[in-house]
Order: C-alpha cells, then sequence, then structure tokens
C-alpha cells in the first residue's frame, strides 16, 4: 500500500469524525463512539472481501493488482447506488474493456455467478435467523395456527407474501430482460466445474462477506444504544436487501429502508428509535466506499463518459 491510500484512509477516518463532531447535538446521549468508529473497520473488511473475489475473477482473464480491484470495487458499488442502469456492472465491464481488451463476455458469468451465491448466502442466514427466532420450523408448519399470531410469522407471512406480488409484477413487465438473465445463470453455473478452485474462493468469501456486512449494521444501531440481537440484525438486513434488488432501484435507495423500518416495527422499534442507526450505516458505507475508490474514480467516471459516447455513435450509425 503507497503512502496516497494511507493519505485517502486517514482522511476518510478524518471526515467521519467531522461529522461526528458536527452533528454531536443531534447524537443521543451516551453514544458509543467505539462501536462507530469500529464500524468504519468492518465495513472496510467487506469491501476487501469483495475486492478479493473481484481481483481473482479479473486475474483468471488478465493481470490487476489487488489495490487497483479495490478502487475499482469500491467504485462501481458507489456508482451503483447512484446511477440507475445498473451502472456498477457496467462500469466493470467498461473498464475492463476500454483499459484490458477483455472479452466482457467471458467475464461476466463469473460476475452474475459471485452475485447469485451473495443472493444465496443473504436467504441461507435469513432461514437460519428465522427459524432461531420461532424456534423451529416445523412448530410453522405442523397446524399450529396459534404461532401465526406472532409478531415474528407474521413478518415471515407479510414478506412472502410481497415478495410473490412483487416477483410476478417483475416477471410481467421485464420478460424479455429475463430470458437474459436465465442465459446467464446457466452459464454460470458451469463455472465451478470448469474452474473448481474459483468457484471455492467466490462461495467462501461470499459467505464471510454477508455475515460481516451484518455485523457492520449490529455495531451501528449498538454506537446508537439500541439493543438488537444479531439474529434480528440479520433477518431485517436481509429483508431490506432481497426487497432492494427486486425493486430495480439503484442501489435499492428507499426499498431497502422501508422494509428494515416495516420488519423494526413488528418487534416493537420505532420509527424514531431506528431511523438514526439505518441512515448512518447508509452514510458511513459511501464514505468508506469514496475513501477507497477515490484513487480510481475520476478515471470511471471517463470510462463511463466513454461508453455512453460509443454506444451513441452506434446507434446514430
Amino acid at each position: 500500500m503507497n503512502k496516497k491510500k494511507y493519505i485517502y484512509i486517514a482522511f476518510g477516518i478524518l471526515v467521519c469524525f467531522g461529522l461526528i463532531f458536527f452533528f454531536r447535538k443531534e447524537l443521543p446521549a451516551g453514544f458509543n463512539y467505539f462501536y462507530f468508529i469500529m464500524s468504519f473497520f468492518v465495513y472496510t473488511l467487506v469491501l476487501l472481501l469483495r475486492s478479493y473475489k473481484l481481483n481473482r475473477i479479473i486475474n483468471a482473464y488478465t493481470d490487476m493488482s489487488y489495490k487497483e480491484a479495490l478502487s475499482l470495487t469500491a467504485s462501481s458499488q458507489l456508482m451503483g447506488a447512484f446511477i440507475p442502469g445498473r451502472a456498477g456492472e457496467i462500469l466493470v465491464s467498461a473498464y475492463l474493456k476500454f483499459k484490458y481488451t477483455v472479452d466482457i463476455s467471458k467475464i461476466l458469468p463469473i460476475l452474475f455467478l459471485d452475485k447469485i451465491i451473495e443472493l444465496f448466502c443473504v436467504l441461507l442466514y435469513s432461514v437460519f435467523a428465522i427459524l432461531m427466532i420461532s424456534g423451529s420450523l416445523f412448530s410453522f408448519v405442523s397446524g399450529n395456527f396459534n404461532g401465526i399470531k406472532s409478531n415474528n410469522y407474521l413478518v415471515l407471512f407479510s414478506v412472502v407474501i410481497f415478495l410473490i406480488v412483487l416477483i410476478l409484477t417483475i416477471i410481467k413487465i421485464y420478460r424479455e430482460k429475463l430470458k437474459n438473465i436465465l442465459f446467464n445463470v446457466k452459464q454460470s453455473l458451469l463455472i465451478p466445474l470448469k474452474k473448481p478452485m474459483l468457484g471455492v474462493i467466490i462461495i467462501f468469501c461470499s459467505f464471510f462477506t454477508i455475515i460481516t456486512e451484518y455485523f457492520y449494521l449490529y455495531l451501528i444501531f449498538h454506537a446508537f444504544n439500541i439493543e438488537i440481537t444479531l439474529i434480528k440484525i440479520i433477518v431485517t438486513h436481509s429483508l431490506g436487501m432481497i426487497v432492494g434488488v427486486l425493486s430495480m432501484i439503484p442501489g435499492g435507495q428507499g426499498s431497502t429502508e422501508v422494509t428494515m423500518l416495516a420488519v423494526l416495527h413488528f418487534w416493537g422499534y420505532t420509527t424514531l428509535m431506528v431511523i438514526s442507526p439505518i441512515l448512518a450505516s447508509k452514510a458511513l458505507t459511501y464514505i468508506t466506499l469514496f475513501v477507497y475508490a477515490l484513487p480510481l474514480l475520476p478515471y470511471s467516471i471517463s470510462v463511463l463518459k466513454q461508453r455512453r459516447t460509443s454506444r451513441k455513435r452506434l446507434k446514430n450509425g
């Protein structure tokens, strides 16, 4: 890591401290600064794991340093959170095409496989957390209808119905695009057979990445002195992420937060109690991404502009 990288990280930490100092009067009494600062380093670990996966995927086709993969990962996540049209994935593909002349059709299925595995990890952790909260799966399916009256089952039932309706709506609207998605799924499922070591790396990194992201949110909530278990964080954040993905909104903006608030309401948390840590987690995420994306951010923006210009030329031609 060169001196510039240390400067960027130091700048990010100073920004975090500056925000805390600026908003210190709005912070609740007894705000835990240690937890909040730890959150920055925990989300950095999330980013490092995702960057390692991307680095290993790209190095299967061309040489890219881990430092460059780190900045590219941060840039793609940052742009994907604010720019519509899946700008994060577009940035990675355009970057590899313009700088390394890599045929993106070879890498897209692997990137798609990475997304599938992360989604699978989210679903797996969610099921485990719901079972831990509910006591056992069998109490729900054995005809014990008293359980459905509890908040935990009501959360599960409401979200399942909402997801079914949302999925059916998306299928109807995006039928043609879904054909391409299914083709990518088919291609990506063959990758672990062709590149078993790469498949193992993606799977293990994904499991650690997702659980670390849950722990990040757990620390944020405890920084605001809100007592909540990691199991409840898993359920809340997982449902928020799933709805955010299905909503087709960049970064799940709005839909993720509303879903998290709805789930937390069932457990007796009011909006005023939990809105601060939810918004703080978003702000700290974007600050962390900006810090690590900064070395490559100007070039990444120029790559997206270059791609847009080339597409316009093709249309006009």
